[in-house]
């Protein structure tokens, strides 16, 4: 504010009173021309106003009054942001507001319009007394395609605009299932989407830069869906080899390797039980079917109790191959590992090569007349041992007499020997029989008068 006199002010200067006919206006009370001077500046301090208003000042000096007016206007939009800028379709944003000042006593109700369908703010947004800005929320949809939104922010006449992009989704990952793929399998991979998929789906391309892994041209991810797997398959190969797939949308490429290996030793398996002298199967599996030329296995033994194959071949296009393991008799059961070695790869399986046990004892005749003699057969399970089997015999027939034990030849499985009895008055019963560790056979026999 300037006040300006007619003439130059006297010594002592000229003290001129202020005054205005509203509060939002309030100058100081008295200010003084300096004496020499025709004028004298002062600010006029306002506080906000809702709406415009018109404050008259007056100045008063020597009995005269001058007056001027003083408009007062509302603060208005100067600027509109949005935090983050940057959005991905179906997520919101944080806009805001920002005035030129602070608000009214009564706030300052501004008006937002959109320039997208796809982009929702509220119809209006209301500034507090006193505050500079008011946040608001500005809500996306999903879409195709990128774009950029105008917002518009008016009050008072005055208008602010603010740009947020909102964009189509695009792929942030790609993972599969397994992770390494022995060649001949199927897995399944995963596309992963930075947001939901729009109306239609969404359609990400995929490559592979080796014929060996097989993979779609693309895969759709479904309305509202933020991934979709899809089935991969590879081809049988003889050395480990790293396949790069990608997943392309919106720009937007993302690199994925994953391993098709070459088929490793997987299983040994045979039965882990083994009478001397028997033979069994034995089986080794791959964690793959063969490639050209087949996949050889080496095949060993830790005791001489089992005999394998030193080379078993699974043939080109086969999972497995058999071989057979065969055992020979033994004095005593004996633990053997069987181990199946191919490259750094090797498993095991152990197996017991069980000794000779009595399976039957017989007797010719099995009732006769006290002293007599019986003619006893011992039969093996299987093979004895190189030792021979030794077994052991008792009778609970007080008239049949029996040796303590009989001896089964090494690679026989039977043996006879003699029983004598002695005279009774009376029908005597009971068993003789004859046992090789816990294992135990009987026969009764009946001594007559």
């Amino acid at each position: 504010m300037k006040v300006n006199i007619t003439c130059k002010a006297p010594v002592g200067g000229l003290v001129v009173a202020l005054a205005s006919n509203r509060s939002e206006a309030t100058p100081v009370a008295t200010v003084t021309v300096p004496a020499g001077q025709t004028f004298v500046s002062t600010s006029v301090p306002t506080t906000a106003v809702s709406a415009t208003a018109t404050a008259v000042l007056s100045a008063t000096a020597n009995g005269y009054t001058q007056s001027a007016n003083l408009t007062i206007t509302p603060s208005i939009p100067t600027a509109v942001s949005f935090t983050p800028n940057v959005v991905v379709g179906g997520n919101a944003s944080t806009g805001k507001v920002t005035l030129n000042g602070v608000a009214g006593p009564d706030g300052a109700v501004v008006t937002l319009v959109s320039s997208s369908p796809k982009v929702t703010v509220p119809a209006t947004v209301t500034v507090p007394a006193g505050a500079s800005s008011v946040n608001f929320t500005a809500s996306t949809v999903t879409i195709p395609s990128n774009i950029n939104a105008t917002v518009r922010a008016t009050f008072n006449g005055a208008t602010a605009t603010g740009t947020i992009a909102v964009q189509a989704p695009k792929p942030s990952s790609v993972a599969y299932n397994p992770t390494i793929l022995t060649g001949g399998k199927a897995g399944v991979g995963t596309v992963t989407l930075n947001g939901k998929a729009p109306a239609g789906g969404y359609e990400v391309l995929l490559t592979a830069d080796n014929g060996i892994f097989t993979i779609p041209a693309s895969v759709t991810v479904a309305e509202g869906a933020t991934s979709a797997t899809f089935p991969v398959s590879a081809l049988v190969v003889d050395t480990d080899t790293v396949v790069t797939t990608t997943a392309t949308a919106n720009g937007t490429t993302i690199t994925k390797t994953i391993t098709v290996a070459a088929p490793v030793l997987s299983t040994v398996t045979m039965a882990t039980m083994l009478n001397g002298g028997a033979s069994t199967v034995g089986k080794v599996t791959l964690t793959g079917i063969a490639p050209v030329g087949g996949v050889d296995v080496a095949i060993a033994s830790s005791d001489p109790a089992i005999t394998v194959p030193s080379v078993v071949n699974v043939p080109e296009g086969a999972l497995s191959a058999n071989f057979t393991a065969t055992s020979v008799a033994v004095d005593a059961d004996t633990a053997v590992a069987v181990t199946a070695t191919q490259g750094t790869v090797t498993k095991t399986v152990n197996v017991t090569v069980k000794a000779a046990v009595v399976t039957a004892i017989s007797a010719s005749p099995t009732s006769l007349k006290g002293g007599n003699t019986i003619t006893f057969k011992i039969t093996l399970g299987s093979a004895a041992g190189p030792s021979g089997t030794v077994v052991t015999l008792t009778s609970a027939n007080s008239a049949v007499s029996v040796p303590a034990t009989v001896t089964v030849p090494a690679g026989a499985t039977t043996v006879t020997f003699t029983g004598t009895t002695s005279a009774v008055t009376a029908v005597t019963a009971g068993a003789v029989t004859a046992a090789t560790g816990a294992t135990t056979q009987s026969v009764t026999i009946t001594v007559n008068p």
